[in-house]
């Protein structure tokens, strides 16, 4: 989903894999009329407090509110999100996103979106060679239209999955309020599917894919160009 808060001013644009549903769960309460309860599947709600886009279901705003503001839904795209919400509460709002470690983002991706693959369950050299397979073809998303605007970066405050806590800590203290991140939700986790290091994935050819995909992550934060 987006989320887009009026106060304090914040604009979460959320990435796939990078903890961004847990994240945008615990964010979620700031954006809600009084009484909400946050749970992992949401209509869109428009209110007072700001936008609560669509989680899990893909539903559009009442008809008399969707000319005004469109769609909201998953992973949009900044571009999108800056010409819904206006350049002034575009400017005024702190853009939030989250990352995490390209190369482990890429086999958490691909344990998610195989999920129901009977490859998985075979051996570990049938795994790597669908998972190299799969990187090398590029057919998945660095999420860069998320976060950049004619290739520029938009964000203004990154969470790490790596420092989740921390991180949360410190937005909080930058929006001046008080992020309750004892309760970050967990959801759709795939460590249990997953039996080796993230490096025993990769050859030299889907490491150059990771790294050349996603440069504007690599450019950003602090992320060795190889799998540790």
């Amino acid at each position: 989903m987006v989320l887009v808060c009026n106060d304090p001013k914040f604009i979460f644009l959320k990435t796939k894999k990078t903890a961004g549903t847990s994240v945008e769960m615990l964010l979620e309460p700031f954006c809600a009329p009084e009484g909400h309860a946050v749970l992992e599947k949401v209509d869109v709600i428009v209110s007072d407090r700001g936008i609560i886009g669509s989680r899990l279901k893909g539903a559009q705003l009442p008809d008399e509110l969707s000319k005004i503001y469109g769609l909201w839904h998953n992973h949009k795209p900044a571009a999108m999100v800056q010409q819904l919400v206006g350049m002034i509460k575009w400017r005024q709002s702190t853009k939030i996103t989250t990352v995490r470690n390209p190369f482990d983002r890429m086999v958490s991706m691909f344990h998610y979106g195989h999920r129901n693959a009977p490859f998985l369950g075979g051996d570990f050299d049938g795994i790597r060679k669908n998972f190299q397979t799969w990187i090398v073809s590029g057919r998945w998303d660095a999420d860069e239209s998320i976060v950049t605007i004619d290739g520029k970066l938009c964000v203004d405050f990154i969470v790490r999955f790596e420092n989740l806590r921390d991180d949360l800590k410190s937005l909080g203290a930058q929006l001046g309020v008080d992020i309750a991140v004892d309760s970050l939700p967990h959801t759709k986790s795939m460590a249990a599917t997953r039996r080796y290091e993230v490096r025993d994935y990769y050859d030299e050819d889907s490491v150059k894919m990771v790294v050349e995909r996603h440069k504007w992550v690599f450019d950003n934060c602090d992320y060795a160009n190889e799998p540790q």
